[in-house]
């Protein structure tokens, strides 16, 4: 294994992010607080904490310290959230989980060393400390800059959106090869000649698209795009990454500078945009570029059986700026 293998920050949409948030959130589930065996089951056998008063807890005690927790102090509704999470893997059975949290009138950096033992994520190390700043966006985090690292290349090369063009097609191929799981969610592209047509289907002025490909010097790694409605001034956005280049802030960035120029080239007034609830990457992306969630759409989707909402999100014109300004170069 090579040295630049770990450590990493996985993107936002990974398995293992869901998972460890969702072992986190249990953390501060009530009913799992005042059930002993729950806890165990949850925290590592040499499990310790720092809590943000700076009181230092081991096994035993944070156990002992849950249980007498009355239950109208125990978090509730929204505050039982993991806000911001970021991951980053150290080792194959090591990883450390940062995030923010909300309880009381105490918000709090958080650091979570989860480990494998006995075949599943048990939380090793925990850390609270008080604060009123927001965690460093994932894109802000400066990268090691190797050679061999895949997700590296995106600060070498440099990142632009231009033009979508025919030729780009084999790029669009190997983006569907890089996650055909979650790519299966943006259309069916699993042969060159598919690949083809789906850029063709993108390039067709009778569709009223603006595809722009996000670009490297080396060609297309990703895509956002916007369906145009003309008559009301209107535009529906997209947008979709290579796994290799996911979790840096770049398909934010991509989606601002479309914006702009919706607005100030095409005369656009509302930006749209709809994603699934179960996918917290896509809405970092869309509420970092100044998206507004205005509802929730119950049963959208059918996904492997199951009925899936959506969230509709919108930007207008009028809307203040996005707290983060950083756009990607676009060449004509």
């Amino acid at each position: 294994m090579q040295h630049t293998d770990f450590p990493r920050i996985l993107d936002h949409a990974a398995p293992l992010v869901e998972q460890l948030t969702a072992r986190e959130a249990r953390l501060l589930d009530p009913t799992v607080r005042h059930d002993e065996k729950a806890l165990r089951k949850l925290l590592h056998p040499y499990f310790t904490e720092v809590g943000v008063s700076g009181t230092n807890y081991d096994l035993a005690a944070i156990v002992a310290l849950l249980q007498a927790e009355p239950a109208a102090d125990a978090a509730s509704g929204a505050e039982r959230e993991v806000l911001a999470p970021q991951l980053w893997l150290l080792a194959p059975q090591t990883a450390l989980l940062r995030w923010r949290s909300e309880l009381g009138e105490v918000p709090a950096h958080r650091s979570s060393l989860w480990q494998q033992h006995e075949g599943e994520w048990r939380l090793l190390f925990h850390q609270g400390t008080a604060t009123s700043e927001p965690l460093p966006a994932a894109e802000e985090i400066e990268r090691p800059n190797t050679d061999d690292a895949p997700r590296s290349a995106a600060a070498q090369d440099g990142i632009f959106l231009r033009p979508l063009v025919p030729e780009d097609a084999p790029a669009v191929l190997a983006a569907f090869d890089s996650d055909a799981v979650a790519m299966a969610r943006q259309g069916q592209v699993t042969t060159m000649a598919e690949a083809e047509e789906y850029v063709a289907r993108l390039l067709d002025p009778a569709n009223q698209q603006l595809p722009l490909a996000i670009a490297t010097k080396n060609g297309l790694v990703g895509l956002v795009s916007a369906g145009i409605d003309a008559t009301n001034h209107n535009a529906w956005v997209w947008y979709w990454m290579h796994d290799a280049y996911r979790g840096r802030g770049v398909v934010s960035a991509a989606l601002r500078t479309l914006a702009r120029v919706l607005f100030n080239t095409h005369g656009i007034h509302r930006l749209e945009l709809g994603l699934r609830v179960n996918n917290p990457g896509s809405r970092r992306v869309a509420e970092r570029a100044g998206f507004i969630c205005e509802g929730r759409e119950r049963g959208k989707f059918l996904i492997d059986g199951q009925r899936v909402d959506t969230l509709l999100y919108s930007r207008l014109a009028s809307d203040p700026q996005p707290a983060s300004a950083r756009e990607l170069p676009l060449h004509q």
